[in-house]
């Protein structure tokens, strides 16, 4: 243990003095309980409350410093000892304040008839549970529903009443007495500061934030706590809050407020302390705190997990969350607790509420025999590579004055002047005059503003930068002038393009690589959420998490037209990762489609489950034998859903008998509905555009037949009534979502109906003919030019081979069908001998190739077509196979 009568200063030595008992009071650990029993203590012992008050904050904060300075307590476990004291403190004085006022001016009941309350809301350090050893403590009052004036004889009005309430409690904490103060009480971050009413309601609270909320408020409110036991409202309040403090997209401009906040804070330091300023200082404790909270602004509306008010739980999210390496984490904990346990020792000296580095060579002393240091030189010392630290973290992170210089603006305010045009003639641009008007009527805009204005001084300079490498520079500059329109009205946007020069290159690359990407954002600029954040470069989410992701994202919308919204939003911006992860090379075709298709999957669940809870509120439950399955084929069955593709779907049904509401169906009337109404779920547009489009002209008896069909009726329509192509397309089919029980007897039908025994010839006639009619009806023949779906040796002669093979040896190898991906079916075609190894690794070569390059045309907007010239060897290969099988 550290000699306590070294770092003892004057403050703990008086109060050893006064308390004899003191070194066995400190044995055990200050908590909420401990407090509460000594504030009673002191009650029965002191002549007044407001002496019993300040006896017990002094002899408890001596028993938190005889803890801290001999070891037995490491810092975070004094600051939360030091609030668990504030808590139990104001608590009290807040009971004794309502009974004080009740005394004299009778009792205040809510509405119902209950005691109306006083709220006390924590802001600050205590708010983070993190009290300074001698601190303010900054609080905000508020009150909930009240009749319109207390009871008694000298009744008061509910306002009046509170404003009492809060003056007796302030008087009791920071009034100064013969005993001292309990704490100094600091309510200037009340609405309107000063020129406001001592005590607000919530709801002109509320209004307040919502109409003249400041952004320092918004930090402010990071830390806010219920001070006791806060009535219901009081915690509804806060969650109502929230979207003022958190906002739902990446909050970019949080870095450039901060900055601001900082940069006054930096002028007033200059002015009075300086550089030893531990607290407000480069490097100090503020820098420390800003850093989370920066990051807690920008990225805690996405990712509530961030939304802590303690800063070590704040840290610790942060770097689960990957926005802080662990190193970083690690080096940023060490350095915070160091400054804080610096701080607290500081002012546990004499209980003042200093900051500053001493010049007092015996406090100095002090310090280096706390942190175990031989001297002040060799703690300084220390306490300087911390704050170098801090700062070039604070730096990093949340950024400089300098970032908010604009030394090239003229070439985005007067792009149409010669210096403007010269200036993108030397990025690469071959008709900048083109660009500079596109330039200019940007700026013309009716939502164009002077934050817009601001934030794109800096961005096109940025943009040029990086258009003198694209090989189509004018292009790329019209793409990304038509997504910069787009966001002039959304700064939030704009401030992480300014703010993250790594989001803006990645957004050039995307804007490069896919119109139908930069076609996305532009009509949905919210989509860049999903698509600007680093940590989503990498592989996009598996199948589990989207599950996960689209149930969050319906779950938490207020009413049906939002949680439509959340569908879609929840649909493209999943997709939009995809193909960023696609054309940043991180994700390999064969994973595209996988996480496409779970795209659709994760949807068709969610809306199927929506759908679900519709049909139960309007028509009750389905009998426990009944159920519905969806069926996908086309590409969404074969797993190789491509972007923006349609839905093939069959809907299947089970069981007798009618669900159990008041308005009940039959069970094929229910499933009829439910189905109807999923694809509202998926098809509607809305808003935020519609999530898929669904065709369900494969179900049975195609646009003539029921839109569901019962398991039975859709088995003996594959047994007595199919063409040949509909079990073609059956090859390609499997169970999305749904009932089990459906899914594991449509399993059971699919194999049993492609293992049936065929007539060879009659088969390969079929399979030739529907390939013949739809090149007929699909192809348009142009010299020199290969189709990659329709033309003789593309991905449609694959196809119908790879069915025709399965069709033909499903009977004697019923493995061949368990898959319905091509892939996996010429796997298997292969390992039972049917086809040769190399035959099947030349045709799924092609088909991995011809499939590439149609996702390529895709995110290129253009048509799936390719020179011959370049698609001549897997051509050949497909051709060839087709002649040996079915010519």
């Amino acid at each position: 243990m550290t000699d306590i009568a070294v770092t003892a200063g004057p403050f703990l030595s008086r109060e050893s003095a006064h308390w004899d008992d003191l070194a066995a009071f400190s044995n055990a650990s200050v908590t909420a309980t401990r407090a509460s029993e000594e504030l009673e203590a002191q009650h029965a012992a002191q002549s007044n409350w407001f002496a019993a008050l300040r006896c017990a904050r002094r002899r408890l904060l001596a028993a938190i410093a005889l803890r801290n300075l001999d070891g037995r307590d490491d810092g975070w476990a004094s600051l939360s000892a030091l609030s668990a004291v504030a808590d139990t403190l104001i608590a009290a004085a807040l009971d004794e304040a309502h009974d004080h006022v009740a005394s004299r001016h009778g009792a205040l009941s809510t509405p119902e008839g209950a005691p109306a309350r006083l709220a006390v809301l924590a802001m600050g350090k205590l708010g983070g549970g993190e009290l300074n050893f001698s601190s303010d403590v900054d609080l905000i009052f508020v009150h909930g529903p009240a009749e319109s004036a207390s009871q008694g004889a000298r009744a008061l009005d509910a306002a009046t009443y509170f404003a009492r309430v809060a003056q007796r409690l302030i008087a009791q904490l920071a009034d100064v007495t013969p005993e001292g103060i309990v704490y100094r009480v600091d309510t200037r971050l009340r609405p309107f500061g000063r020129s406001g009413p001592i005590a607000v309601s919530a709801p002109a609270l509320e209004h307040y934030y919502e109409a003249h909320g400041r952004a320092w408020e918004r930090y402010a409110l990071m830390k806010a706590r219920w001070v006791g036991q806060a009535p219901g409202w009081a915690h509804t309040l806060l969650v109502h809050l929230q979207p003022f403090v958190y906002r739902r997209y990446l909050d970019f401009g949080a870095f450039a407020s901060l900055r601001r906040v900082k940069a006054d804070i930096a002028a007033d330091v200059a002015r009075t302390t300086g550089d030893l300023d531990i607290k407000r200082g480069a490097g100090g404790i503020r820098e420390a705190e800003f850093i989370l909270q920066a990051l807690q602004l920008v990225h805690g509306g996405t990712d509530t997990g961030l939304r802590h008010a303690a800063w070590r739980p704040a840290l610790q999210a942060a770097v689960e969350a990957g926005h802080l390496s662990e190193d970083d984490g690690s080096a940023l904990e060490a350095a915070y607790l160091f400054l804080r346990q610096f701080e607290n020792r500081l002012q546990m000296w004499s209980d003042a509420q200093w900051h500053a580095v001493p010049n007092d060579p015996e406090i100095r002393a002090a310090l280096a025999t706390a942190f175990h240091q031989p001297d002040w030189a060799a703690l300084e010392a220390q306490l300087d590579q911390h704050r170098e630290r801090v700062h070039d973290m604070f730096e990093a992170i949340v950024g400089t004055a300098e970032d908010d210089e604009t030394p090239d603006a003229a070439c985005w305010q007067r792009a149409e002047s010669a210096a403007g045009q010269q200036r993108m003639t030397d990025a690469g641009l071959e008709q900048p005059e083109r660009i500079g008007k596109l330039v200019r009527a940007l700026r013309e805009s009716d939502r164009y503003s002077d934050a817009a204005e601001t934030r794109l001084q800096r961005i096109w300079p940025a943009c040029l930068e990086h258009l003198s490498g694209c090989s189509e520079p004018d292009e790329v500059a019209r793409r990304l002038l038509s997504i910069l329109e787009a966001l002039v009205g959304r700064t939030n946007y704009l401030a992480l393009l300014d703010e993250r020069p790594v989001a803006l290159e990645h957004l050039i690359r995307l804007a490069e690589g896919s119109p139908w990407v930069v076609r996305q954002i532009v009509a949905a600029p919210g989509l860049l959420d999903e698509l600007l954040d680093p940590r989503l470069l990498a592989e996009p989410p598996g199948r589990q998490a989207l599950q996960t992701l689209v149930a969050d994202a319906v779950n938490r919308a207020a009413d049906d037209e939002a949680r439509l919204d959340g569908l879609r939003q929840f649909q493209q911006g999943q997709m939009l990762r995809v193909a960023a992860a696609e054309i940043s090379g991180a994700l390999p075709l064969m994973r595209v489609s996988d996480h496409l298709s779970w795209i659709a999957e994760a949807t068709l669940v969610q809306a199927l489950e929506c759908s679900r809870q519709d049909m139960v509120e309007r028509h009750g439950e389905l009998p426990p034998d009944a159920g519905l399955a969806i069926v996908a084929y086309g590409k969404l069955g074969g797993i190789e859903l491509n972007y923006g593709s349609d839905l093939d779907l069959v809907f299947l049904h089970r069981g007798q008998g009618e669900s159990d509401g008041r308005r009940s169906l039959d069970v094929t009337q229910y499933a009829i509905r439910w189905v109807q109404r999923l694809i509202h779920w998926v098809t509607t547009q809305t808003g935020a555009g519609r999530a898929y489009e669904i065709d369900t002209r494969l179900r049975p008896s195609g646009r003539s037949g029921l839109l569901v069909t019962s398991i039975q009726a859709f088995e003996n329509y594959q047994q007595t009534q199919a063409w040949t192509w509909e079990h073609q397309a059956l090859c390609r089919a499997r169970v999305v979502a749904g009932d089990p029980a459906l899914a594991e007897a449509f399993t059971a039908i699919r194999r049993e109906t492609l293992s049936r025994p065929r007539d060879v010839d009659a088969l390969r006639s079929a399979v030739v003919d529907m390939r013949e009619r739809l090149r007929k009806e699909w192809l348009r023949p142009e010299p020199g030019i290969f189709d990659l779906k329709q033309s003789p040796g593309g991905m449609m002669d694959l196809e119908f081979l790879v069915q025709y093979l399965l069709l033909r040896h499903a009977p004697e190898q019923p493995a061949v069908v368990d898959w319905s991906d091509n892939v996996r079916q010429l796997d298997a075609l292969a390992r039972m001998g049917v086809i040769e190894a190399q035959a099947a690794e030349a045709l799924t070569a092609a088909y991995l190739d011809i499939r590439s390059r149609m996702h390529r045309k895709v995110l290129a907007d253009r048509k799936p077509e390719e020179p011959e010239t370049a698609m001549v060897e897997h051509a050949d290969c497909v051709r060839s196979h087709w002649a040996a099988w079915l010519g």
